[in-house]
């Protein structure tokens, strides 16, 4: 199970400064942690904390005072801090990628614990961030992982010369470069211009940007940006 998975390792990370991981957890004590949240299995624990409905922290806390741990050296705290969580985007629905920002592999991302929804993954410069300065509690430190093999969507918008066979033509250029169109959508247009906005499937920012360098050779796109 995705959430199960997810769980175990939300809470190892939780549990890293203090020199152990879940496995090492007493029956005993596990037994109390699960009677103290009212569980009554330790995937249902997992499950828990991998749904986002509750705190991993929280958890790690509760181990602390039951087996009455201490912190190890500083040297391994600071690493705590700064070992992310690797994010490799197949874990499933336990981690989702929002459409607010269309976070891709390359970009600087931040992850949102969210009730129901797992950890959301956003782009460290999307909009929808603000919203949550107030739950700072709830931010988990992401990174990608270096090898991953799959496509995300991300959007682009055409500013381009209204004449025949633009669209084609631009169609043509992204398959060239690898990428699958999901959808166009043609925001506006005159008798001199054209605003279209693509949907594609791309590998990360290297492939996107190869993409977009290829479009741009096209004399009739006078702009191109990503949304």
């Amino acid at each position: 199970d995705e959430a199960i998975a997810l769980g175990k390792r939300l809470l190892n990370r939780e549990l890293e400064p203090f020199g152990i991981t879940y496995q090492d957890i007493s029956e005993n004590d596990m037994i109390h942690l699960l009677s103290e949240n009212h569980l009554e299995h330790v995937d249902f624990l997992f499950q828990e904390i991998g749904l986002g409905n509750k705190m991993a922290p929280l958890f790690a806390r509760q181990v602390v005072a039951i087996e009455k741990l201490t912190l190890l050296e500083s040297k391994y705290i600071v690493s705590d801090k700064t070992n992310p969580l690797s994010i490799k985007g197949t874990e499933g629905l336990v981690i989702n990628f929002p459409k607010c920002c269309y976070p891709i592999p390359g970009d600087p991302i931040h992850g949102f614990v969210t009730s129901g929804r797992g950890i959301v993954i956003h782009r460290q410069t999307c909009k929808n961030i603000a919203e949550y300065k107030n739950h700072q509690e709830k931010w988990i430190q992401v990174e990608w992982e270096a090898d991953i093999d799959r496509d995300f969507q991300v959007i682009i918008r055409l500013n381009s010369s209204n004449q025949r066979g633009v669209l084609a033509n631009v169609a043509a250029t992204i398959a060239d470069a690898g990428a699958n169109i999901e959808k166009v959508e043609m925001m506006e247009r005159d008798d001199r211009y054209a605003y279209q906005k693509f949907t594609i499937d791309v590998k990360d920012r290297i492939h996107l940007a190869d993409v977009i360098r290829k479009i741009r050779s096209i004399k009739s796109v006078s702009q191109i940006t990503r949304i």
